[in-house]
């Protein structure tokens, strides 16, 4: 001990400050729903604990106007020895909500949430997805004027998604402040008004949806290759389908290629990472063994990944690529040229390598 405290007593002392957040500032008026893209460790969540209390600012201030429901960790004051009725009490009072206001919304938040038949039961029997809900439904009860959402617009089946969303729309109708962090670029795009992209603490773009998400979407994507062949569009299950959320076990991830040249045996694949950034899952021709065979000049093939059954819920990232079939050299190279994400009750569900490839010219 006496050693280690003669060498520490002799080490350099330095450091070196981190932002979270350096020189980001907004306001937003009644009715506006703001969203906040940029990648994992650029400070959107830190926004938001700020904002609701949790975090104080090192410098600067937060100025907040009325009541804020903090939609982040849904089922955070949840007491496992509780039922899912006591629970509900709990949690409103946490909220704000006075016993009163509870009574009168019980029977509304136990539909919203869909667990009318398990509200009796102790919440550690509960799903994720339960628990999720339930938190949702006493959440979006409690006479809030602010929203903070993080991520969980995907909570539980389809269904209950379209509920969701529906439920935030109302209460922007109505006047609410919805401030939206999430990945799905799609759903951001779609469902806010305005939109700022932080990177590594800083605000590096802020305005219409469609602007702010391609400046994100240009920075992000890394593109190499020759050119010979280029991948066009890349989609999840449906060319041109509009929603972004998907079931789990109901995946096909498709991408389309121009042929530029006269091109043999390509070899074409993907690789899919989670929002830490870590590959869950990668497949290619090669692995499986396909012979793709010759593509002329100005052909356009379509080449399909089925990957049923493969991923747990989450939000994902797809780098679609093309290799010649040396696999030395790139025809076309584009990382993280899609965002999608799986919903639902994944338990069960094994990550695979072993993916089956279609090829339509």
């Amino acid at each position: 001990m006496l050693k280690e405290a003669l060498i520490d007593a002799f080490k350099p002392s330095f450091y070196e400050h981190f932002w979270s957040l350096k020189d980001v500032s907004f306001d937003l008026q009644k009715g506006c729903a703001l969203g906040i893209v940029g990648p994992n460790g650029s400070g959107k969540s830190t926004i938001l604990k700020i904002i609701a209390g949790v975090m104080s600012p090192t410098k600067g201030s937060v100025k907040v106007t009325g009541r804020i429901a903090p939609l982040i960790e849904l089922a955070a004051g949840f007491h496992p020895e509780l039922t899912g009725r006591e629970n509900v009490y709990l949690n409103g009072t946490i909220l704000g909500m006075t016993k009163k206001e509870i009574d009168e919304k019980f029977e509304s938040i136990v539909n919203f949430s869909g667990l009318k038949e398990y509200i009796d039961t102790p919440v550690k029997h509960y799903s994720t997805g339960m628990y999720m809900r339930l938190g949702f439904a006493v959440v979006v009860h409690s006479n809030a004027e602010i929203f903070l959402v993080d991520e969980i617009l995907a909570v539980g089946d389809a269904e209950f998604q379209k509920k969701c969303v529906k439920k935030m729309r109302e209460f922007k109708d109505n006047g609410a402040i919805i401030i939206f962090v999430s990945h799905d670029l799609k759903t951001v795009s779609e469902f806010c008004d305005e939109v700022i992209y932080l990177d590594k603490g800083r605000l590096l773009s802020r305005g219409a949806p469609k602007k702010v998400i391609e400046d994100y979407h240009n920075k992000k994507i890394i593109r190499w290759g020759d050119g010979e062949m280029s991948i066009e569009e890349v989609w999840v299950n449906k060319k041109n389908g509009r929603n972004n959320v998907f079931k789990a076990g109901d995946i096909k991830l498709s991408f389309s290629v121009k042929s530029k040249e006269n091109v043999k045996d390509p070899v074409f694949g993907i690789s899919i990472k989670n929002d830490k950034d870590e590959e869950v899952l990668a497949a290619n021709t090669h692995w499986n063994k396909q012979k793709t065979g010759e593509f002329s000049r100005n052909q356009e093939i379509v080449v399909t990944f089925d990957i049923s059954n493969r991923l747990p819920s989450g939000t994902y990232w797809v780098t679609p690529a093309i290799a010649h079939s040396n696999l030395l050299d790139n025809y076309d190279w584009r990382s993280n040229m899609l965002s999608f994400t799986v919903s639902g009750e994944t338990s069960g569900l094994v990550l695979t390598p072993q993916v089956s490839i279609t090829i339509d010219q």
